[in-house]
């Protein structure tokens, strides 16, 4: 009887063996398919993450771009705004000089020495002198000046 029992012995033993071999391999593979799974999941998560990132990048760059575009336009409004204050103030500033200047004693002298100039450089008969309202007390001294007989005219000028 000992012989069968160690026959049932080496059997159990033997059953055991491989039944610890068969779970160990058994083991081993769903490791290997939990990593497998878990590389998956991994690299599908990577994948997703650096789509994410592509388009947060993309609405980063275009929130950007927007917001130095307004920022420029911006800059350039205020550069136009300043350009025509500029303009404005330099044509204030002309008219009251040339305004000043038409009230001096100077200007009678420039108005008969700049009609001489021309009515030497260009004359021409038949020609017409158009003059404000407030230089048509000059009127004969400049006729006087071109040397020809000149036309003149009341000069109706628009305020502006």
């Amino acid at each position: 009887m000992e012989k069968k029992e160690q026959v049932f012995l080496y059997m159990k033993e033997e059953i055991e063996r491989l039944a610890n071999l068969e779970e160990e391999k058994i083991l081993s593979e769903a490791k290997e398919l939990e990593e497998e799974a878990y590389n998956q999941i991994k690299a599908e998560a990577k994948k997703d993450a650096e789509v994410l990132l592509a388009k947060e990048l993309v609405e980063i760059s275009s929130s950007a771009s927007v917001e130095a575009s307004l920022s420029q336009e911006e800059k350039t409004k205020k550069l136009v705004n300043k350009r025509d204050e500029y303009v404005t103030n330099i044509f204030k500033e002309a008219k009251e000089k040339l305004v000043a200047f038409a009230a001096s004693k100077d200007y009678q002298k420039y108005l008969v020495e700049h009609i001489e100039k021309i009515g030497k450089l260009y004359q021409m008969e038949d020609s017409t002198l158009e003059l404000r309202k407030d230089d048509m007390r000059y009127k004969d001294e400049l006729v006087k000046a071109y040397g020809l007989n000149l036309e003149v005219e009341d000069l109706v000028l628009k305020e502006g």
